[in-house]
Order: C-alpha cells, then structure tokens, then sequence
C-alpha cells in the first residue's frame, strides 16, 4: 500500500478528474462572490450594515485558516477524503443560512462555508497525486480558469437570484452546486489508501495557528472599525503567530511544516504571492470606483455601476482563457518565465493607466489585456510552481500557505490603496488626478518588484531539460560502449 500523499498518476483518461475537481472550484467561487450581490438587501432588512459585514467578515475569518489547515489534513489523511468532508460541510452550511431568518444564524452558515477555501489547494494536491507530469501545468490552468469563471458569473448569478426570487436562493444554489461536486469527487477520483494509523496528529499546531490569522485578516481588514480593537486583534494575532512557528519549528512531525515554508524556493514563492496579492490584484476596487467617478470631478469616466461592470468583462473574458494558455505556456517554457512574463505585462498595463485613463475604451483595452491578463499568467504560473516544487506529501499545505498568503497581503493593499484615494480627496469625497495616478504608479512599481523576485524562482522546465539531456547522454554512451 502506498502512502497517502506518494503520486499515482492515473492511465488513461484524466480530463474527469479535473473536471470534477473544476466543478468543486466553481462551487468555491459561488460560495464566496454570490452573497455580495444580496447585502444591500440585506442591510434592508436587518437595518445595521455593521452587523451584515460579518456576513463577508465570518466567511474571510475561517477561509483564511481553513485553507492551510484543511490542506494540510488532505495531505496527511488523503486529499479525496478531506475534499469530500469540505464539500459537505459547504453544503451544511448553506443549509444553515437558508434555515433561518436569524440574522445571527445567517452569519454561523457563512463561517461554515468558509471552509470552501481549501477546495482549490486540496484540488491542487489531486493533480499533483493523479494527473500525468506531463498534463499537471494545463490542469493547474483549467482549475484556476473554472474559479475565473465563476467569479465572473457569480455576481451576476447572484443579482439574478436575489432580485428575481429573492435573498435565500444564493444558498439553495450554493448548497446544491456543493452536493453536485461531493458526489462527482466520490464517483470520479480514485480511492486513496487509509492514512498511517499509528502517526500522532499535531492537534497544538492548527489549534494556535487558526486564532493567530484569523486575529490579523481581522485586524487588516477591519483597520477602520476601531483602532484599540484591531490593534489589539494584531498584537494578540501576532503573538500566537510567533508562538506557533516557534512550536511548529521545534516539533518533530508538525502540522505545518515551517521549515520547508523557509526554504528558498518556497520563500520566493511567497514572496511573489505576497507582491502579486498587494498590488496587482488589487484592479476591481480601484478601477470601479475610477470608472464610475462623476467627470465634474475633473477626472473619472462617469460611469454608471452596470456600464462599469460592462467595461470590465472583456477582462473577465480574458481570464477564462488566459489560464490554461498560461498553464500550457509554464509546461513548454517553465513555471517561472510565465511568472516573471505576467508581472512584466501587468505592469505595462498600470504604467499605461498612469499616462492614459480619459477614455473609456483605451481604459477597457488596457484592463483587459494587460492588467488582467497580467494576473491571470502570474497566478498560473505562481500555482504551477508550488504543485510542481512542493514535495508529493506536502502539495496541498504549500498551495494552502500561499492563499493565506494572499489574504493577508490582499487586505493590505485593499486598505492600503483606500488610505491613498481618501488623502486625495475632495470635500465630496472624490480622488483626484493625482491620487489615482500615484496608485496606477505604486501597483506598476509592485509588479516589476514581481517580476524581480520571480526571477528566483525555479523553473521546472529548464530542469526536466537538463535531465533529458542527462539521461540522453547515459544511453549515448551506453550504446558506444
């Protein structure tokens, strides 16, 4: 019997799997986009925006850890097992919030599907487990593409649902698309083999680990709430942080692994994710507000809120495809070209921002081809480099890691960039000019520092070359002699 987290690649036909596994992403992407496009309704109803921001809050909280936990667990016990359980869990908590009325009730649901962040790394870990090596880098694209997809759609899927048959439908929909993509991961993945029975489970770890980040996504991106209790969250999170990578550091069979988070690879690919999360990432807010910013403020394109959204889906388009071309460009040229290619053309695309933005079908081009395309390679390729670098057994826990990664670093830069509007601002609230000019400079700044620390990273394409090239000429030799 082999171990849980030992590669089997199946033979034969392996577009099932990753299309089963794509469906459990799209489940994901519902459970986290749709529930925007009912919180106006919702602050309606309950008439306290306070309390129905922890309808998003809750959710961020336990997707934040569940993501490096939860992967972590597909990794000792088995990715189908742990895949199979969070999809159940996702179902029960969008049961939960179509239960009640409650809006206390709502909230506890939303926590519970939280867990739906580690359906992508614990996917991660069944491509790297089952798909052929030389089909992992288009399947790390196809996934990403179905979260792209659905992260478009989901909004719209959403408005749909909220205004035509109201609120609670979200969760009827998120809930079955959960279910659908339970019973396809049991029918369509392989069985795994029973985890090792007799390893001791480092319970300790992930108990100090979940309070410790869910403390600091709060704090960050909460900043505004109230200065004494998010500074208070961050001291106590970064406490618990430093307590729990101490611990795990000294453990002889931690749940994280930490020294393998410190080797160099692993560092350059957080890194990278952090850099890629901070800034780039970082369109939809700002571009948003600037498309539908009044002209009388002297800059803006007087948008309204659907004509906006309009200019922004040719970029949504793009990124439904750009991933598996990305995928497919990281399998012939190497995971870390493909990075070091999507921040190069991310930050064209910003630096194009800086010096054109007074026309709105210029600004819709460069969105679209540059800056979310730009992410889209540099996602790709950031992923490819962690499924295919990480050791067999630990794929998941470092896919897992970086999504914490990007949370943590995505709430800073989201804060970040609001700080620079606000103090840009006029007496009605309106940036100007400059302000979004220095925060098109600041986001292109950050994508050439990616594209620097792309650079370090491995690049797996080089590598199977050179053991070709190896092997080439052991049985060169082999045959003259």
């Amino acid at each position: 019997m082999c171990p849980v987290g030992e590669s089997r690649p199946i033979v034969g036909n392996w577009l099932p799997l990753v299309t089963a596994l794509a469906l459990a992403d799209v489940t994901s992407m519902l459970e986290s986009m749709m529930v925007f496009a009912a919180l106006k309704e919702l602050i309606a109803i309950y008439g306290d925006a306070t309390r129905v921001g922890w309808v998003v809050t809750a959710y961020l909280l336990v997707a934040a850890a569940s993501s490096a936990i939860a992967s972590r667990l597909g990794d000792l016990l088995g990715h189908r097992r742990v895949l199979a359980i969070v999809l159940l869990l996702t179902a029960v908590g969008s049961a939960i919030s179509l239960s009640s009325n409650s809006l206390d009730v709502i909230i506890v649901g939303r926590a519970i599907q939280g867990v739906s962040a580690a359906i992508l790394p614990l996917g991660m870990g069944l491509v790297r487990r089952h798909v052929p090596q030389p089909r992992i880098s288009l399947s790390v694209g196809i996934l990403l593409s179905a979260s792209g997809i659905a992260a478009t759609i989901g909004l719209l899927v959403g408005g749909i649902l909220v205004d035509g048959l109201g609120w609670h439908y979200i969760f009827v929909v998120s809930g079955t698309f959960a279910l659908l993509s339970w019973l396809a991961i049991l029918i369509v993945v392989p069985k795994e083999p029973q985890p090792d029975s007799g390893r001791r489970m480092d319970f300790l770890g992930g108990l100090l680990f979940v309070p410790a980040i869910a403390l600091l996504v709060f704090a960050i991106g909460e900043a505004g709430y109230s200065p004494l209790i998010t500074g208070a969250c961050a001291f106590v999170g970064a406490i618990l942080l430093a307590i729990w990578y101490t611990y795990e550091y000294r453990h002889p069979d931690p749940l994280i692994d930490v020294r393998l988070l410190t080797r160099g690879w692993c560092v350059w690919l957080n890194i990278c994710t952090g850099l890629w999360a901070l800034g780039i990432l970082q369109p939809t807010q700002t571009q948003m507000i600037f498309l539908q910013q009044p002209t009388a403020t002297g800059v803006g394109l007087g948008l309204s809120a659907t004509a906006a959204a309009m200019v922004k889906m040719p970029a949504k388009a793009v990124t439904m495809f750009a991933a598996p071309i990305a995928g497919q460009l990281s399998e012939v040229f190497g995971a870390r070209r493909t990075v070091v290619s999507g921040f190069a053309l991310a930050a064209v695309g910003w630096l194009l921002l800086v010096v054109s933005h007074d026309n709105v079908w210029i600004v819709g081009t460069i969105m679209a081809l540059f800056c979310a395309m730009g992410v889209t390679v540099v996602y790709t390729g950031l992923n490819t480099v962690a499924v295919l670098d990480a050791p067999a057994d630990r794929t998941s826990e470092v896919v897992g890691m970086t999504m914490v990664t990007r949370t943590v670093f995505q709430a800073i830069g989201a804060q970040a960039i609001m700080a620079i509007l606000e103090a840009r601002s006029d007496a009605r609230g309106f940036p100007d000019e400059h302000g979004y000019s220095l925060v098109f400079f600041l986001v292109a700044f950050l994508a050439m520092a990616g594209a620097l620390v792309g650079s370090r990273l491995p690049n797996r394409h080089s590598d199977r070359l050179e053991s070709r090239s190896m092997m080439d000429q052991k049985t060169e030799v082999l045959k003259r002699e």
